[in-house]
């Protein structure tokens, strides 16, 4: 009796609220790092006792692309070193010239055709490499220029790198395939179509910055979105989870809305979003837990005015706010999809700004004996099969 009494006081307390719709990807995303441009890791690695990496100066990164095409003793005695212990040490850019240049050496011979082989990690340095310098086009952002949005879409199209598998005698280490996928998706934010954004990043620092704080997304629109890509189509989208300075893009994967009974024409309710994080170890795995420890949740609140006929479609709501400690706390931006076909377009090396941005070296074409391809698509081919 004393239960359903308790029972019955509960009942009033949920009457008022309703779950109005939720949905879930297809796929669950990864954490990985978000590749700090000033500490620059991609090409000068990190330390790790456990596979033996070591992290680099930028004097030895320079020396080891210079000695890709060079066949002076000290150039052949490093690789030779460095191809005995399977790049352990490398950084992923420079496990990937070493990789390129190993491919390129087998099929015509130590020198004979330098143009094939890739520059990536002098490339990395020279656009991305912030450290210290005040003269670099990030320098004002470094705080928080990094490659987030490559993890982000990168973790839309692949699944998790988990394993560490050697490649024509390269070692990778799920984070060196973690670090290429985020330097080649970097790219696919110059091919957004207008339709597949929302909102506008708020960049008060760098090359690209804008004043637009306030062009964000609105509740019912982003709903709306979330309605379509997620819970129809059962996509991820990319979402700059925090509206003040600086981009932090994250994939989002999974909402829930809950709605509250409306009062006149309006209608309070939180929007939980799902999402995996990017401020994890650098070299954590995470698709083989258990209890999977990088993929996390934010509760939003909002407010709709509604028609006093309101039929509860979301569609039909025409203005909404965030409420709370939600006005600083909501999405920036959204990406929803990308242009079909934009690994492709990438290659054509048209737009000056990615230029400036993109690591055209890690998407260099190579001819191995069977015409010119993306190399790199070849190792990732072997990587996952």
């Amino acid at each position: 009796m004393k239960y359903l009494l308790l029972i019955a006081l509960l009942i009033p307390l949920y009457s008022h609220a309703q779950i109005k719709s939720s949905g879930k990807a297809a796929k669950t995303p990864w954490g990985g790092t978000w590749w700090s441009m000033r500490k620059g890791e991609l090409a000068l690695g990190w330390y790790n006792n456990v596979d033996g990496r070591v992290q680099n100066d930028k004097s030895f990164a320079l020396e080891f692309d210079k000695c890709i095409s060079d066949t002076a003793k000290k150039c052949t005695n490093l690789f030779n070193e460095l191809n005995k212990e399977k790049g352990k040490t490398l950084s992923p850019t420079m496990k990937f010239d070493l990789w390129v240049k190993n491919q390129v050496d087998a099929a015509y011979g130590v020198g004979n055709y330098p143009n094939m082989y890739s520059r990536a990690t002098k490339n990395e340095l020279e656009i991305h490499y912030i450290d210290n310098n005040p003269s670099h086009r990030h320098y004002e952002a470094s705080g928080f220029a990094g490659k987030c949005t490559g993890w982000s879409l990168s973790a839309m199209e692949y699944a998790e790198p988990t394993k560490t598998k050697t490649i024509n005698g390269v070692t990778f280490t799920p984070t060196d395939i973690k670090g290429i996928l985020a330097a080649i998706h970097y790219a696919g934010q110059f091919f957004v179509p207008d339709q597949m954004y929302l909102g506008n990043a708020y960049r008060a620092e760098g090359p690209d910055h804008n004043q637009k704080f306030y062009d964000d997304p609105d509740p019912h629109l982003l709903i709306n979105a979330l309605e379509k890509h997620i819970k129809k189509d059962k996509k991820m989208i990319v979402a700059d989870m925090d509206p003040s300075p600086g981009v932090w893009n994250h994939p989002v994967y999974a909402y829930e809305l809950v709605l509250k009974e409306a009062k006149g024409t309006k209608v309070e309710g939180t929007l939980t979003l799902r999402y995996a994080n990017d401020e994890v170890g650098i070299d954590d795995v995470f698709s083989t837990q258990t209890k999977r420890t990088d993929l996390l949740e934010r509760a939003l609140t909002l407010e709709l005015t509604v028609p006093a006929d309101w039929d509860k479609k979301i569609e039909k709501v025409k203005s909404s706010k965030w409420t709370g400690a939600s006005k600083d706390k909501h999405p920036d931006s959204i990406i929803l999809g990308l242009e079909s076909g934009w690994r492709s377009k990438v290659y054509e090396y048209k737009n000056t700004e990615m230029k400036l941005e993109v690591n055209f070296q890690i998407i260099k074409k190579v001819n191995l004996g069977s015409g010119y391809k993306v190399i790199v698509d070849e190792l990732l081919k072997k990587y996952y099969q």
